[in-house]
């Protein structure tokens, strides 16, 4: 963090729900600095019953833009918060660092677009509790009694608001306000200063379609696509027959604070979506069949053999009929009980795995069937 440019912020301030959705609205939460929106129906009804019944509690927590870029031209222009604040001026007002479910919640119940689910619900007003029975008739906002509309608009928020912060310190107030529910590992790593975080979100971007075929739609929630990239990238990048680590929370933070530039990212990133492409294809591909597997698909949604292919096409295999043979052979494997290590554990035990042990067992069979593959000894 530049010394010169520690975060400043206002004292916290108390505005009704109407003034802060229409002071805030031009507002954005950067994914580098916020959790991914993840609350579903049920997160959605409780949050507007405690609406109802006036129990809303924790900041939510801004930066404002304009203020934090003049301060960042005069007292540390070089750092990278400039380049960043800059271009997010151009559309927006202020960043949201703590509260965008809901922040977006709320603009999306006072715009219509939150349906009210049907149901009985109480309310407070002046100390008296009342009840209001929802149904299709009166399911979103503009359709409430103009009594309960006006108490919605009046309900009081505490705001927190930014004007000086550098880039490291966007990073570390988004760590410290979400202190209270615990980030996970990847999602601290996602806030990190660094250019793998930055990398490996370039990389979701650009696999969507096989990260849905192994998380389903939800691989943006607790960013779990992402750590099923970085554990794939710090696998193949770290792991050989000549040289076997474990991969776990411990090794994914040593990467991202590795110097990226001693590896070839434009390979790897093609690899990414090379994998993605012939996934795609293997699912719909009437040719490639699993001896007594009927359902080829719930094989190539495997996150670990999807894993173990990405090793393999950075080790020699290249063309997507080469792919197609490693897969064949590496279910082989799988469903081989006579493979087991010392300790008893078979194939299948490895692959749910990403321990030394379990890696050992890997680099007895990827580099096989590379050389199987392609005649190339790894």
């Amino acid at each position: 963090m530049s010394s010169s440019l520690f975060p400043v912020k206002r004292e916290p301030k108390v505005r009704s729900l109407y003034d802060t959705i229409k002071n805030y609205k031009h507002s954005h939460a950067p994914q580098e600095f916020q959790r991914p929106e993840s609350w579903g129906r049920d997160d959605r009804k409780k949050y507007f019953k405690s609406l109802l019944m006036n129990r809303l509690e924790g900041n939510l927590v801004f930066v404002d833009i304009q203020l934090c870029l003049l301060k960042v031209y005069k007292l540390a222009p070089t750092d990278r918060a400039g380049a960043f604040l800059e271009e997010l001026s151009k559309k927006y007002d202020y960043i949201i660092l703590d509260g965008n479910n809901r922040f977006k919640f709320l603009t999306a119940l006072m715009n219509d677009e939150y349906q009210i689910p049907r149901g009985t619900y109480e309310y407070v007003i002046e100390d008296d509790i009342s009840t209001i029975v929802i149904g299709p008739e009166n399911n979103v906002f503009s359709k409430l009694p103009d009594l309960i509309q006006k108490v919605i608009r009046n309900r009081q928020v505490v705001i927190s608001e930014y004007t000086q912060i550098d880039y490291s310190g966007l990073a570390e107030t988004f760590l410290h306000v979400n202190a209270g529910v615990p980030l996970n590992n990847q999602e601290k790593r996602n806030a990190m200063d660094s250019p793998w975080a930055i990398w490996v979100r370039q990389i979701r971007k650009k696999i969507p379609s096989l990260l849905i075929t192994i998380f389903d739609s939800g691989y943006i929630k607790r960013l779990k696509g992402d750590e099923w990239i970085v554990q794939s990238l710090d696998f193949a990048l770290n792991c050989s027959s000549k040289k076997i680590k474990g991969i776990g929370q411990k090794s994914m933070n040593s990467l991202y604070n590795s110097d990226i530039t001693k590896i070839d990212q434009q390979s790897y990133l093609e690899n990414f979506i090379k994998l993605s492409k012939y996934i795609t294809k293997m699912i719909t591909d009437e040719d490639l069949t699993f001896e007594n597997e009927t359902n080829k698909e719930k094989v190539l949604s495997r996150g670990s053999t999807v894993t173990n292919l990405f090793w393999m096409m950075n080790n020699g295999v290249e063309t997507y009929e080469e792919a197609c043979v490693a897969v064949i052979a590496h279910q082989k494997s799988y469903k081989d009980s006579s493979i087991v290590n010392d300790d008893g554990n078979n194939y299948v035990w490895a692959c749910n795995g990403h321990g030394v042990k379990n890696n050992e067992m890997k680099m007895n069979i990827l580099p096989q069937i590379v050389e199987q593959v392609t005649g190339v000894t790894v």
